[in-house]
């Protein structure tokens, strides 16, 4: 039996990233550390 993918919107995502947000910031927060490096993101200062 095939299960029928569901395409993700990006207004999908971001509601489910919002409302992870505003309920478990520091949980959001360490999710966010543990895949994106903000190194890359951010220069080093000169």
């Amino acid at each position: 039996m095939k299960t029928k993918a569901k395409q993700l919107s990006l207004s999908d995502i971001y509601d489910n990233v919002l409302s992870f947000f505003e309920e478990d910031k520091p949980k959001f927060i360490k999710l966010f550390d543990s895949f994106i490096d903000l190194s890359e993101l951010i220069p080093p200062s000169i």
